[in-house]
């Protein structure tokens, strides 16, 4: 979802760029024609970059904010999930030691022949 989100951004950020780039030939156009100046046309221009900026920097915070605010809840439930594996993983090693520590001591030892001794 988050990738998809930020692609579509991108193709905004790509339309924003083609159409200051027709606004620019559009100024120029109407600057050789003599309808504006090139303080004007420049102006106009300068003004379309610095807002589409500021557009593009509070997209940029509300994506950030949004995605955090959907992710929060799940950043919970993934720690608390880890948590507790980590706690099944700990009590696993302990029985596993402890059945072996259990298993060592109750081995028999080793007789000669493996029959009783006959008392004599």
């Amino acid at each position: 979802m988050e990738d998809f989100l930020k692609n579509l951004f991108y193709s905004g950020v790509g339309l924003v760029s083609m159409t200051a780039e027709k606004l620019e030939e559009v100024i120029d156009e109407l600057t050789e024609k003599g309808k504006l100046s090139k303080d004007e046309g420049k102006k106009i221009v300068d003004d379309f970059v610095k807002d589409s900026q500021e557009k593009k920097k509070e997209f940029d915070e509300k994506f950030n904010e949004t995605v955090e605010k959907f992710t929060a809840p799940f950043k919970e439930v993934i720690d608390d999930l880890k948590a507790r594996i980590e706690e099944l993983e700990k009590k696993g090693k302990e029985t596993i030691d402890k059945q072996k520590a259990e298993n060592s001591a109750e081995e028999p030892k080793a007789e000669d022949d493996g029959e009783e001794s006959a008392p004599k």
